[in-house]
């Protein structure tokens, strides 16, 4: 089973809007995709991913990551897989629940990348917002203690393509608010400019639909444990 917060839409128009956080749910209350949900009137699915929150049975969760994606890694799965899973769990339950609704799904940190991931899996061109995620698996740093995590790991994947190509392959429109390269550090306006860039071109490669768009906020504050409850 999965802990979910849920509120229903102003109106059926409005559709929904999955959203998760590494830490827990309550991570996400200072958020800006939750923040745009409410104020439209969407429907929320706020949930805890499978070992985070309500799900998290340890108490040391600066190690509750790294212990945990090496048993998941073991057994031949991914952390990123099964937080996918979640979010198709969800995504399958407002469909039946909801028939004809519009759907979102998002997330903070890792959890919208594993948003993204699901869209591109999903085949049904579901939107996606990312806040203060990487828009690179790629390191051209050395990654900051606070904010790299093995949740990210996923072997071979930079084999197959980075995340402009996962974006591509959703067939629609993914907005990266706040965006971070793989070392944790924020993207100025020139970077995700470039990244626009390399996004679209993937995108006109695969013949794919949809745009990706890239937005600061004003805070400056860097994607670190504290604020997107990821551990090392």
């Amino acid at each position: 089973m999965l802990p979910v917060i849920s509120r229903k839409p102003f109106s059926k128009s409005n559709g929904y809007v999955i959203l998760a956080a590494p830490g827990s749910k309550e991570k996400l209350a200072d958020s800006k995709i939750l923040a745009e949900a409410l104020a439209a009137g969407k429907g929320v699915l706020i949930v805890d991913l499978w070992g985070t929150g309500e799900t998290n049975k340890t108490d040391n969760e600066d190690l509750m990551y790294h212990d945990l994606t090496r048993a998941v890694l073991w057994l031949g799965k991914t952390m990123m897989g099964e937080w996918c899973r979640d979010f198709a769990l969800l995504a399958s339950h407002l469909r039946m629940s909801c028939p004809g609704s519009q759907m979102e799904v998002g997330g903070l940190g890792a959890a919208g990348l594993a948003a993204l991931l699901f869209s591109a899996m999903d085949g049904n061109a579901v939107p996606v917002i990312l806040e203060r995620s990487t828009v690179s698996l790629v390191f051209h740093r050395e990654a900051p203690s606070d904010y790299s995590t093995m949740v990210y790991y996923i072997p071979g994947f930079l084999g197959f393509g980075d995340l402009s190509l996962a974006a591509a392959l959703t067939g629609g429109v993914v907005r990266f608010i706040a965006p971070v390269s793989s070392d944790g550090a924020e993207l100025d306006r020139e970077a995700m400019d470039e990244f626009s860039r390399e996004f679209d071109r993937v995108r006109h490669c695969c013949g794919s639909r949809g745009s990706s768009l890239f937005a600061p906020t004003p805070s400056t504050r860097l994607p670190t444990r504290e604020n997107t409850g990821e551990s090392t």
